[in-house]
């Protein structure tokens, strides 16, 4: 009777061990994505001058304080939908706006000033048929935001 080579018996083992091993990194895998599903915004962090280019009325003035704004997003990355043919979108009718004091600093005066701006903030979430375009559109849109006081 002729006994396996230590290289038989451990190739054996391996391919006994490793479809149990994948089977549980797979299992695992998807409890997770079914642990982050699409419901509650996340925070996400937006620089503050970025988001203010578009509502600036005066080219001198750029905001300091904050120099990033939390708000909570609902993006394809807020959470797992069921199928690969729907992506995390907010559910708009829940959306809200909040007012934030922000401090301004004038280059030509060198002087600061605080304002108010309001900004709008995600409530819930929700999967919704998508394509690529459709998820690369959502990924660019910035959120609304608009001078409150000069």
């Amino acid at each position: 009777m002729r006994y396996p080579t230590l290289w038989e018996s451990t190739s054996l083992l391996l391919v006994l061990i490793l479809p149990t091993y994948a089977d549980q990194n797979l299992i695992q895998a998807v409890q997770n994505s079914r642990n982050f599903s699409c419901k509650e915004p996340q925070n996400r962090a937006y620089n503050l001058q970025d988001l203010m280019q578009e509502v600036q009325q005066n080219s001198a003035e750029t905001p300091t304080h904050p120099a990033y704004i939390i708000l909570k997003r609902c993006d394809a990355h807020s959470g797992c939908c069921h199928t690969t043919e729907m992506s995390c979108f907010p559910v708009t009718s829940w959306n809200y706006f909040e007012d934030v004091e922000i401090r301004i600093w004038n280059v030509e005066t060198n002087k600061t000033r605080n304002i108010w701006i309001r900004i709008e903030q995600h409530r819930k979430c929700a999967c919704e048929e998508s394509n690529i375009s459709d998820r690369i559109a959502q990924e660019s849109r910035k959120p609304r935001i608009k001078i409150l006081s000069p």
